[in-house]
């Protein structure tokens, strides 16, 4: 099994399983196929299709596979801290 990763994007085959752990606060966003989505702690799975996002409320170990042949991106989350950072440049960029 090979998972390859460009900029956090991430591809898998049909039924392929890949595990992310300690990504509390990331967001997972599907991109392209169709991901189920399994977090520890919750009673219930998710189902993304290309375009949804889900940010992951758990440290443990959170399963994703692909329901069919799929591409999704883990994007780190944003602080308060770089949430102003990022408004700062944006105002001094005259956005």
């Amino acid at each position: 099994m090979n998972i390859q990763s460009i900029d956090n994007s991430y591809g898998l085959q049909e039924n392929q399983l890949m595990r992310v752990e300690s990504a509390q606060g990331w967001v997972l966003s599907c991109v392209e196929g169709t991901l189920l989505v399994t977090q520890p702690g919750f009673n219930r799975d998710y189902v993304l299709r290309e375009g949804d996002n889900l940010r992951l409320e758990t440290n443990g170990r959170v399963l994703v596979g692909g329901g069919s042949e799929a591409r999704f991106r883990l994007a780190p989350p944003y602080t308060n801290r770089r949430i102003s950072e990022v408004a700062g440049r944006a105002v001094h960029a005259g956005l």
